[in-house]
C-alpha cells in the first residue's frame, strides 16, 4: 500500500503515488516501512541516516521524498491507519458473522505487530493527528470499523459487555511489544497471549472486570503520569 500525506498549507509527503515511477513508490514503501519499523523500536529520533540504510536507500531519495522528520512521521501514522483499516475491511467481508470477522482482525493485526497504545510511536502519532485532518480522518474510519465488530459481536450474544474497543487495543499493543520469554519460547508466546485474549473476551459467566470499557474516545486522552 502506498500512501500520501498532506497538511493543508504545508507541502505533502513525497509526490501523488499515481505520479510516481515504479522504481520510486517501491522506494517509498521501503522508506515508509522501514521507518516504521525503527520508530515503534528506537523512537522517532532515530537519526534518518539509519532510516536510509535500513530501507536500502541513498539518503538524497529519502530527502527527496520527506524532506523533514515530521512528513516521514505522518506517512508512517497514515500508513499504519490505512493498513488497519484495510485487514478491518477483509475481516468484515470473510466473516460469517461480527466475532469471527473480529477474531480474524485480531489475528491478522498481531502478526503485523503494530504497537499504538504504548509503543514509542504512541506521543508521536497524538501529536500528529492534532495537526493532519487527513491523519485523524483515517484513524476515524479504522475505528468506526473495528467498534462496530466489537459492538455487533456483543448484540449477537459472543462478545462480553464490559469491553470497548480501546480495552483491545490496549491489549493488543502488549502483544506485540518484546516478552523478555527465555529463547526458546519467546517465539510461542505471542500466539498464546493472543488466544488468551480471544477466550477471555467470549461471554463467561462469573467474570467481572474493574473500571468501565475502555472506548475510541479514550484512546485520544491525555495520558496519566507515572
Amino acid at each position: 500500500m502506498v500512501l500520501v500525506v498532506e497538511r493543508t498549507g504545508e507541502r505533502a509527503a513525497g509526490a501523488e503515488p499515481g505520479a510516481l515511477r515504479a522504481d520510486a513508490r517501491r522506494n517509498r514503501e521501503r522508506i515508509v516501512l522501514a521507518a516504521r519499523e525503527l520508530f515503534m523500536t528506537q523512537g522517532v529520533d532515530v537519526s534518518m541516516d539509519e532510516v536510509a540504510r535500513r530501507a536500502g536507500v541513498g539518503k538524497g531519495t529519502l530527502y527527496r521524498r520527506f524532506p523533514d522528520r515530521d512528513l516521514l512521521l505522518e506517512a508512517v501514522a497514515l500508513d499504519i491507519y490505512e493498513r488497519l483499516t484495510v485487514m478491518a475491511r477483509r475481516a468484515w467481508e470473510r466473516g460469517p458473522d461480527a466475532w469471527s470477522s473480529l477474531n480474524g482482525f485480531l489475528r491478522e493485526w498481531a502478526a503485523f505487530r503494530f504497537g499504538l497504545a504504548n509503543s514509542p510511536l504512541c506521543h508521536p502519532m497524538r501529536e500528529a493527528l492534532k495537526g493532519n485532518r487527513q491523519l485523524r480522518d483515517a484513524r476515524d474510519v479504522w475505528l468506526e470499523l473495528f467498534e462496530r465488530m466489537v459492538r455487533e459481536a456483543q448484540d449477537d450474544g459472543v462478545l462480553r459487555r464490559d469491553i470497548g474497543c480501546g480495552d483491545i487495543v490496549m491489549f493488543m499493543d502488549r502483544l506485540v511489544q518484546e516478552t523478555g520469554a527465555p529463547a526458546d519460547v519467546a517465539d510461542t508466546v505471542p500466539a498464546r497471549l493472543l488466544e488468551l485474549l480471544l477466550d477471555a473476551l467470549r461471554v463467561q459467566p462469573g467474570s467481572v472486570l474493574p473500571g468501565r470499557a475502555i472506548t475510541g474516545a479514550d484512546l485520544n486522552r491525555p495520558v496519566s503520569g507515572p
